[in-house]
């Protein structure tokens, strides 16, 4: 099995594996300052930013690729109702594997699913207003 790192941290490891899970490396475990502007550090606290955005690390470093540089190809020049779809590689990497992008948007709902112009993984689905 290969062993992937990041950050120092093994992911095929038990720490590597709640690393991956719980952590967050980009805002930290008690979340952003636009979303804690007090820097609170209670269990509430990283409880409730862990809910509003689970599985970080994992999204972003284990299946996703945010910390490489990467280039994005989008099919439309914006965002515009009905399907939307793109595609991103890694800069460096010879293979130019193509990971998929779909959004999504239409009356009363919109989404998007793979993988987002930053090269994190994502999934998302709300109901919007008309």
């Amino acid at each position: 099995m290969k062993t992937t790192y990041y950050s120092g941290i093994p992911i095929s490891n038990k720490r590597g594996f709640l690393w991956a899970l719980f952590g967050n490396e980009l805002d930290g475990v008690i979340g952003d300052a636009k979303w804690n502007p007090e820097r609170k550090d209670t269990l509430w606290i990283r409880i409730k930013w862990w809910c509003r955005n689970p599985f970080h690390n994992l999204t972003w470093h284990v299946i996703g690729f945010a910390h490489l540089p990467s280039i994005r190809y989008d099919v439309n020049n914006e965002d515009v109702p009905g399907m939307n779809k793109a595609w991103s590689i890694k800069k460096d990497d010879p293979s130019q594997k193509k990971y998929p992008y779909w959004l999504y948007i239409g009356k009363g709902w919109e989404g998007y699913f793979g993988w987002r112009g930053r090269g994190n993984f994502g999934i998302k689905l709300r109901r919007v207003s008309q």
